[in-house]
């Protein structure tokens, strides 16, 4: 790992523990968590559970996530037909001036940090569980 995913890293790790308690910044953390191409193969710091599939998304996505990636962080779920009104938050991230990724997050107070409902390529409009 380079020194700017390290920074990033930390950075991350950093913001998350300084925002216990505070969805909306929890939701930043994560979005810049995955910005900074954190390996896919451990888990990112915010979300409860990586799936496989979420994991394997990104692993393809590697490139892109690293090159001038930006996360927006949105309260409340994704706009029907994609969210169904359970989601706290959605983020899109954007490479290259388009959108890359969707993710529907719903916030786990017990837990302080956010279970994926589902996720979508904003292209194409398909959620993936």
């Amino acid at each position: 790992m380079g020194g700017k995913p390290r920074a990033l890293l930390l950075i991350v790790l950093l913001l998350g523990c300084s925002v216990a308690g505070n969805p909306d910044r929890r939701a930043e953390a994560v979005g810049a968590a995955l910005c900074a191409s954190i390996e896919t193969a451990g888990e990112v710091p915010g979300l409860v559970r990586l799936g496989s599939g979420l994991r394997d998304r990104l692993a393809s996505l590697r490139g892109e996530l690293s090159d001038g990636c930006t996360a927006e962080i949105r309260s409340g779920d994704a706009p029907a037909p994609l969210g169904d009104g359970r989601g706290t938050h959605h983020i899109l991230l954007r490479s290259g001036g388009r959108e890359i990724l969707g993710l529907r997050l719903a916030y786990d107070r017990s837990l302080a940090g956010f279970h994926v409902l589902g996720f979508w390529t904003p292209n194409q409009n398909e959620s993936q569980n």
